[in-house]
């Protein structure tokens, strides 16, 4: 599945994804100290990353990656019974083999009810890019796309490129650059990119972002960390989920919208965390 990304003049290049879905395993037992979610997990805890209270409500009950290892997720609530976090777990030996796998990879980490009944924050989408993807110099190197969600997961892979309605252009903050409709990626959408982005001004791609839109409004944000820098073990990394800068149109939902992920190393159980957070009401509009 290829794509041209032009940019005008400024950027040409050609995206490729692969779409593979790795189901998760059944898993079985008798609920303890957590609150049985959505995943079917019925167990206090099913791995030692994963957090154990009443204040815990568990997601994934074991999403098998590349036969290296399970990525679990939760989502921790108030008192109140409202999500103050999503998380998931990713073994270093899941990232290790990706290393080793010349496709592209995806997956979808469940997010619980809990979250996507009180959150704008609907699904959950890691792709790793086992060559990168354009620019060449900027993105061409392995690395993980993190799709989170504001659409539903049914609208994500119905995203076919033949609606070519680009947003509003008072909706992509100042110092972004909206691709033309050319560049769509069937089931990601139309990217904008950050042209100051250190990246993009000739510094070693660690991190970035990406957000994705379609049918002239935001679908996703996108997050991106190099493979190397996970196997190397650093151990954390920080990405604002930033704000559209308006939305004149009025096509985005209102609700409590996530505005940070962190990702985690954990080196007792040599894996990382990936936690999304920090709700606000929204939608939010910033032009930071």
């Amino acid at each position: 599945m290829k794509s041209r990304f032009l940019f005008g003049a400024l950027l040409a290049f050609p995206f490729a994804f692969g779409c593979d879905n790795i189901q998760p395993p059944p898993v079985q037992g008798t609920v303890s100290g957590n609150q049985a979610g959505d995943g079917g997990i019925e167990a206090c805890s099913p791995s030692p990353i994963v957090p154990c209270g009443s204040d815990v409500v568990l997601g994934d009950p074991g999403l098998n990656m590349v036969n290296a290892g399970n990525a679990y997720s939760w989502a921790k609530i108030d008192s109140a019974g409202k999500p103050t976090e999503y998380s998931y777990s990713v073994p270093l030996s899941a990232f290790s083999a990706m290393a080793n796998s010349t496709n592209d990879l995806d997956f979808w980490i469940k997010v619980p009810s809990v979250v996507t009944s009180q959150t704008v924050l609907t699904g959950l989408r890691l792709n790793y890019a086992a060559h990168g993807h354009a620019p060449t110099g900027v993105y061409d190197t392995k690395h993980l796309d993190i799709h989170v969600w504001i659409k539903q997961r049914a609208d994500a892979e119905a995203i076919d490129c033949t609606d070519q309605t680009l947003p509003p252009a008072d909706m992509i903050p100042t110092k972004w650059l909206m691709a033309t409709p050319d560049n769509c990626l069937q089931q990601h959408g139309i990217p904008a990119v950050n042209l100051f982005a250190p990246e993009f001004n000739q510094q070693r791609f660690v991190t970035g972002m990406m957000l994705t839109f379609y049918k002239g409004t935001f679908y996703s944000w996108e997050p991106k960390l190099t493979l190397e820098a996970i196997l190397e073990r650093q151990e954390t990394f920080n990405f604002p989920l930033l704000s559209v800068a308006a939305d004149p149109n009025k096509t985005m939902p209102d609700g409590m919208y996530p505005t940070k992920m962190t990702v985690k190393y954990d080196k007792k159980t040599d894996t990382y965390v990936f936690t999304i957070g920090t709700f606000k009401p929204g939608p939010i509009t910033s032009d930071d």
